[in-house]
């Protein structure tokens, strides 16, 4: 014998409010029990190309019970991901408390120069397969490496010795 498990008495209406008041219970689930936080990035130094970098991020728990967190970041340029720094999680968060922590990422020696941006990213649990609850992006300055360089001496007159010599380059 086998069991139903919905009616095919059910309308497409009272279909469509079951499916709506179980998108509701995923949707709010995080608030329903305590849980939210805030995330900030620490100010990131100008740096060369081809140097290390660091994305120092505190989370706060905002919400009503000790808990972790998941925490992603990525480096953004012109709001494209252009490289994935990884995931963590958080220790154990009291309500009101705070955890910090970083990401290391080394600058591709090719990145031109310019504006780039840390994002980081709270998560209910496993950043990118839980519910997102806050961002911070912060932004800072790649200087391109520069790999070559031509020196032009402009031409050397005979010299006596004991002489002065002056070398104009551009």
């Amino acid at each position: 014998m086998t069991k139903r498990f919905l009616s095919t008495s059910l309308s497409k209406q009272h279909l469509i409010f079951v499916m709506s008041f179980c998108f509701m219970l995923i949707t709010l689930a995080p608030i329903i029990y305590g849980q939210s936080a805030t995330i900030t990035v620490a100010q990131i130094p100008s740096t060369v190309a081809g140097n290390y970098i660091t994305v120092n991020w505190t989370v706060v728990n905002t919400g009503t019970s000790s808990r972790t967190f998941g925490i992603g970041a990525e480096i953004r340029a012109s709001d494209v991901a252009i490289a994935d720094l990884g995931a963590q999680t958080t220790p154990t968060i009291a309500p009101g408390a705070t955890a910090s922590g970083r990401f290391n990422f080394l600058i591709p020696a090719s990145w031109a120069s310019g504006t780039y941006t840390a994002r980081a990213v709270v998560w209910t649990g496993i950043p990118g397969s839980s519910t997102w609850l806050n961002s911070y992006d912060r932004n800072f300055i790649v200087q391109a490496q520069i790999t070559s360089a031509t020196i032009y001496v402009a031409s050397i007159p005979d010299l006596v010795a004991g002489s002065q010599l002056v070398v104009s380059y551009t």
